[in-house]
């Protein structure tokens, strides 16, 4: 796969022009089928409405605030995830460096499943 250039080898059958040319045409048509799409479908209307009504609602907020909010934000999802709380072999998933060995069998637990 690494070793041989399928567009050097499609070079010597079409011009690398019209390569080009088809590459420059397929980005303005899927651009285009995107806006058709957004327009046809009224969600750029949808969205500008939504966003206006949060702008009015809502209220201004500074950069300290913001931050604030983020950072309460980030430890308060920490926090209740437990994550952190968890040790590898209790979530049941081994992570880099801790082998888990399956338990083994013992008379007690053979038996006969006849």
């Amino acid at each position: 796969m690494f070793t041989s250039n399928p567009f050097a080898e499609l070079s010597a059958f079409i011009s690398p022009a019209v390569m080009q040319t088809y590459v420059i045409v397929m980005v303005i048509l899927v651009a285009a089928g995107t806006i058709y799409d957004v327009l046809h479908k009224k969600s750029a209307r949808y969205f500008r409405r939504n966003m206006q009504k949060s702008r009015a609602r809502g209220s201004a907020i500074g950069g300290g605030e913001m931050v604030s909010m983020a950072i309460k934000t980030a430890v308060v999802d920490v926090a209740t995830s437990g994550i952190a709380s968890r040790s590898p072999v209790s979530i049941g998933r081994p992570t880099a460096g801790i082998s888990r060995k399956p338990p083994s069998i013992t008379s007690s637990t053979k038996s006969c499943y006849c």
